[in-house]
């Protein structure tokens, strides 16, 4: 990512003040890092993420049975068949007539409930298909974040300890002032507070970046100590508030939530539509007669050894108290199902609202930290040029005021990382409500 810098080093700076002042002045914004290789871009590390989330495989899975019981409900109307054998001898004549085989075949031709068990499970299955989605959605939104996140993490570090390192100098400087009685005691007390204070930050950004290079792993798969970014250019200047798409669009957990109650509800009319209404059933038998247990001395074969009965069944059922009982859970379950998608789309209707507020005061928040900043370098190059050069009118510049000027222009440099970084979550969390992250992730590619 294109990182801002107001100076390299103090040393450096003391040497070549001049050279120095002029080339931050002119490039104080722009230093592109170079590409090594290994590193791994954001589409690459989202395409790892979504290949090793746990949460798209479950998702699969749950697709993959929704569609099994979709042609579950429609395999009735096909002839479930299946064949029996048995021998054994017998005294007498037989209660049944041995076989050697039957072969037996029954299939459902008509269910008024069938038909809407199958749109059911149809429902099912885009309930299903919109989780799936989902999960895929959830997946890349946190390996998006993630990288960019660690990637801030990295530049702030650099910033970092160039503020440590310029407060530790200023702690040894005011010591100095200190031994010839130009500071007090207080002075140097709240120089190292402002060191110790800096070293405090130094290693709670050392945990931040251990944390996102672990979690990143995780998600991607890779080994967490091969975790390296490619700094891509991404960064808030390349995002416009005022071009994005404003309007949001149902997430696909919203239209998980939709197509379960419609499931829901659909289980529930057929399970209503169950009692009073003919069901008709289609079976059929054949069977090869034993010759083996003297059938013929009781029946009259007339040598002829094959049986064979097909037939419709028609039943109507009048009384059954399960399947009322039923029928009333299911119309509950098809009440919860609906205002459970009615408050996931008025909760993502508030998130969305909500985002696209924040995203506006995020951008607003860093256009004002990046004017602090760039206030602050102009002032630091012009403590610089008071310091190589005596400016007519102006009292000489001192050692501590140049420190002073250094670590308030990184403070200004540090605090524009940290709401690039708040700037870009929130743009990437907005982009999933607006439908449009997929289409971001895609198009982000090395300048």
């Amino acid at each position: 990512m294109s990182s801002s810098i107001f100076v390299t080093s103090f040393l450096f700076l003391r040497r070549n003040r001049n050279l120095l002042v002029c080339s931050a002045i002119a490039t104080f914004l722009t230093v592109t890092p170079k590409i090594a290789r290994g590193q791994i871009t954001l589409k690459a590390a989202v395409q790892l993420a979504i290949e090793n989330s746990p949460q798209i495989k479950i998702a699969a899975a749950d697709l993959t049975k929704a569609r099994a019981a979709l042609s579950e409900t429609k395999a009735v109307f096909v002839p479930a068949i299946s064949v029996s054998s048995g021998l054994g001898a017998s005294s007498g004549i037989t209660l049944t007539v041995p076989t050697i085989f039957t072969v037996n075949a029954q299939s459902l031709v008509f269910n008024y409930s069938q038909q809407d068990y199958i749109r059911a499970s149809r429902f099912g299955v885009e309930a299903a298909s919109h989780t799936l989605a989902d999960a895929r959605l959830q997946a890349e939104e946190d390996a998006a974040i993630t990288y960019i996140s660690l990637d801030n993490a990295f530049q702030r570090q650099v910033v970092l300890s160039e503020q440590l390192a310029a407060g530790n100098r200023l702690v040894s400087i005011v010591q100095e002032r200190l031994a010839v009685g130009y500071d007090t005691e207080l002075e140097l007390m709240k120089a190292q507070k402002e060191a110790a204070s800096l070293e405090l930050q130094q290693v709670q950004l050392s945990h931040r970046i251990a944390t996102l290079s672990h979690h990143l792993a995780n998600v991607t798969g890779i080994d967490e100590h091969a975790v390296d970014l490619e700094k891509n250019g991404i960064s808030p200047e390349m995002f416009s508030v005022e071009s994005l798409e404003k309007t949001c669009v149902p997430s696909s957990s919203v239209l998980a939530a939709q197509a379960d109650a419609k499931a829901k509800w659909q289980t529930g009319v057929g399970d209503q539509r169950y009692t009073w209404r003919p069901q008709v059933t289609l079976q059929a038998q054949y069977g090869r007669i034993s010759p083996f247990n003297d059938v013929s001395s009781y029946y009259n074969l007339h040598g002829n050894y094959n049986t064979l009965a097909v037939g419709i069944q028609f039943q109507l059922p009048v009384l059954d108290q399960g399947r009322r009982a039923r029928a009333r859970e299911s119309a509950a379950e098809a009440v919860k199902a609906k205002q459970q998608a009615l408050l996931a789309e008025e909760q993502q209707k508030e998130r969305c609202s909500d985002l696209g507020r924040s995203l506006v005061e995020a951008a607003a928040q860093y256009k004002i930290a990046q004017l602090d900043y760039k206030i602050a370098s102009a002032q630091l190059a012009e403590i610089l040029i008071r310091v190589s050069q005596a400016s007519p009118g102006s009292g000489p510049m001192t050692p501590k005021e140049e420190q002073r000027a250094l670590l308030d222009a990184g403070q200004k440099h540090l605090d524009a990382l940290n709401l690039s970084n708040e700037y870009l979550e929130t743009y990437i969390r907005y982009l999933k409500q607006v439908g449009k992250l997929e289409d971001w992730i895609t198009g982000t590619s090395t300048p």
